[in-house]
């Protein structure tokens, strides 16, 4: 075990969006800390896939692949993640110290029954992430900085610590970040060639519209569920959602280092988003009210027809619009959003 006699602290100010969850905002912190962008991250979020179960519940059958961004975080920008095997809260601990120690912030998963700026502090036991930037030794304690509370320079306990730690992780530097805007969008062509005609995720989604009007029981997918965030239909509708939010931010910023036409189709995704926002919100509130009715069933399929539609048309403009990017041709892209 190091000799960690003297307090250390490193200055990292919370980056926090109201789009993200809290590992969201521990690699936009610390990426800012970097000094380096993370946005790129999430150029493999847009997506939708369903795949009925038999005689199951609809929101079982639905998915994204949400597991790209910590890969492409590390081949756009260059910061590379590295989640520690321990079998204690004592081990933990002597890496914590060592990376401190070493010149390096560490990722921290607790539960958040423990942590006492969370709101869930001894009342719910919730998984949350955080980023310990310094130790004080002499009060036996982590200093921590917590974007998604928008938190810095709080105390954090050694008691406190072992009793929620979870896991504990690395963000560090370890490549130049890509720059060439025709090696991205070749890149961002690829998936949405992958999407469109490998994964056929607009099918997908005329095809849970389908089956929404001859399987959805509204009684099946939430019984058991106290809390609707936790009901499968509705934790995945969200996922669909949160992804096009982030693939938008992720256009945005391509839109304000490369080329403007990318920030037109960011408020096209922006509106993809909102479409299965919508489908969401109706979903919820027929739950919430208590209220099925056959109409509104069809009436819901129907909006889901529709963001197919759009975000089918919206691929193949994009696609366009990407190719001459590659080619060296750019164009002006004129995205329809009379559907939406």
């Amino acid at each position: 075990m190091g000799n960690y006699t003297s307090s250390i602290l490193y200055d990292v100010e919370p980056c926090k969006s109201s789009e993200q969850n809290c590992i969201d905002d521990v690699i936009a912190t610390l990426a800012n800390w970097f000094k380096r962008k993370h946005y790129l991250m999430y150029a493999r979020l847009w997506d939708f896939g369903f795949s009925p179960v038999d005689n199951g519940n609809l929101g079982d059958g639905l998915y994204t692949e949400s597991g790209y961004f910590v890969s492409d975080l590390e081949k756009y920008h260059g910061i590379k993640s590295t989640i520690f095997d321990t079998d204690s809260s004592d081990e933990g601990f002597e890496i914590i110290l060592e990376q401190l120690y070493s010149g390096f912030p560490v990722v921290v998963t607790m539960n958040a029954y423990w942590l006492p700026w969370d709101e869930n502090y001894l009342k719910n036991h919730i998984v949350h992430s955080f980023v310990i930037v310094g130790y004080e030794p002499e009060e036996d304690c982590f200093i921590i900085t917590d974007p998604y509370f928008m938190v810095k320079n709080s105390q954090l306990s050694t008691e406190l610590f072992h009793k929620g730690y979870q896991k504990v992780s690395t963000l560090k530097v370890t490549e130049d970040e890509i720059t060439d805007i025709q090696s991205i969008t070749t890149d961002l062509s690829n998936w949405i060639k992958h999407i469109k005609d490998e994964k056929h995720i607009f099918s997908q989604m005329h095809l849970f519209a389908t089956k929404l009007i001859s399987r959805f029981d509204l009684n099946k997918e939430t019984d058991g569920y106290l809390d609707f965030n936790d009901v499968p239909l509705f934790s995945h509708l969200g996922q669909v959602v949160d992804g096009r939010v982030k693939f938008s931010k992720m256009l945005s910023f391509l839109g304000e280092r490369y080329h403007s036409d990318f920030q037109t189709i960011a408020e096209s995704m922006k509106t993809a988003a909102a479409n299965w926002g919508v489908i969401r919100g109706s979903l919820i509130k027929m739950h919430l009210t208590k209220s099925v009715t056959k109409e509104g069933i069809v009436n819901i399929s129907d909006k889901i027809h529709h963001a197919a539609e759009y975000e089918q048309n919206l691929a193949e403009q994009i696609t366009t619009f990407l190719i001459s990017v590659i080619e060296g041709n750019t164009k002006n892209v004129i995205i329809d959003s009379s559907r939406s």
